[in-house]
């Protein structure tokens, strides 16, 4: 993964049952039944997502926008950090 893929913030919470990650940096979402699986879900999608538009847009993450500003806020507000290749934090 890339040094700049490494920098992504990255916010995880819990909805019901399942477990969310969310990109704040891009709109990039994933959900999982616990948090060792959002964690790989969203490590894949990173990776794919900035193959694919590095190849068919000619930058990595060209066109994806930003998250919504209340995934900002959640990610400042988190207190944990998860370990792991990504910045992941868990919200409360």
């Amino acid at each position: 993964m890339s040094d700049a893929a490494k920098q992504l913030r990255i916010v995880a919470f819990q909805e019901g049952d399942s477990w969310i990650a969310q990109c704040v940096d891009y709109d990039l979402c994933v959900q999982g039944a616990d948090l060792a699986q959002v964690k790989r879900r969203m490590e894949a999608l990173i990776i794919l997502e900035a193959d694919y538009t590095s190849k068919h847009l000619g930058a990595p993450f060209a066109g994806i926008d930003a998250a919504p500003d209340y995934f900002s806020a959640m990610f400042d507000g988190a207190e944990e950090s998860l370990s792991g290749d990504l910045n992941f934090r868990l919200a409360a």
